[in-house]
């Protein structure tokens, strides 16, 4: 029986490339020289940038079992995610009902009714609460200055 661990297995719903990324990030920040905690953040900003559309629970649950720390123990890696303010519920339906009246221009889409856009937006914001999807929003951007 030997005595050093088996590595953990990576989520069986994992791309293989998205794992090496992880764990090719990982250990790049290790060889650094930074913290455990700085190697699984410098793996998260790894794969949100090759894999921007990832769930952030999905990601979660890679970093978690990179770590090989239960989640309830997890303290590093659960710093960014405290940090992440949801936005309201209000927000995320007018913002659906705007993507529902409105085609990628800006201009309207011809026979959508607002009516049906909002209760669209609201079954769709209710059905991402109860699917346990988090929507949040960036802080504003800097303003723009034209010219010099």
């Amino acid at each position: 029986m030997p005595d050093d661990p088996q590595p953990t297995p990576p989520p069986a719903w994992i791309a293989p490339t998205l794992w090496q990324t992880l764990v090719t990030a990982r250990d790049a920040a290790l060889a650094a020289g930074s913290s455990p905690d700085e190697a699984l953040d410098a793996a998260r900003q790894g794969a949100l940038a090759s894999w921007p559309a990832l769930p952030i629970s999905h990601l979660t649950e890679a970093l978690l079992v990179l770590a090989s720390r239960p989640p309830h123990t997890e303290t590093g890696t659960a710093t960014w995610l405290a940090e992440l303010n949801p936005a309201p519920r209000e927000e995320v339906v007018a913002c659906l009902a705007y993507a529902l009246r409105h085609d990628a221009r800006g201009k309207p889409t011809p026979g959508t009714k607002d009516v049906t856009a909002k209760l669209a937006a609201e079954w769709l914001a209710d059905h991402l609460a109860r699917s346990r999807f988090v929507i949040t929003r960036l802080p504003p951007a800097a303003l723009h200055r034209a010219g010099g």
